[in-house]
C-alpha cells in the first residue's frame, strides 16, 4: 500500500521480481534502479537510458517505467 491505496497485489515471487513501480522496488530491497524513459515509435516501444542508449521494449506498452 502507498498513500492508502493498493499498489501491487500479487504472488510474493512476482512482487520481488517484477515490482509495479520504484516505491515497491525499494520496499522489497532493490537498489539497482536505473532511470530510463519509455518511448513509443510507430507500433514499437523502446527504453532510453541516460547517455542515449536505447533498446527495444517488448513488455506491455501501457507500462509505467521510471
Amino acid at each position: 500500500m502507498a498513500a492508502g491505496r493498493i499498489v501491487q497485489d500479487d504472488r510474493p515471487e512476482t512482487v520481488l521480481r517484477r515490482p509495479a513501480d520504484e516505491q515497491i522496488a525499494r520496499l522489497v530491497g532493490m537498489d539497482n534502479i536505473i532511470p530510463c524513459r519509455l518511448e513509443r515509435e510507430g507500433e514499437g516501444a523502446f527504453i532510453r537510458l541516460a547517455g542515449g542508449l536505447r533498446f527495444p521494449y517488448r513488455g506491455p506498452a501501457d507500462a509505467h517505467i521510471v
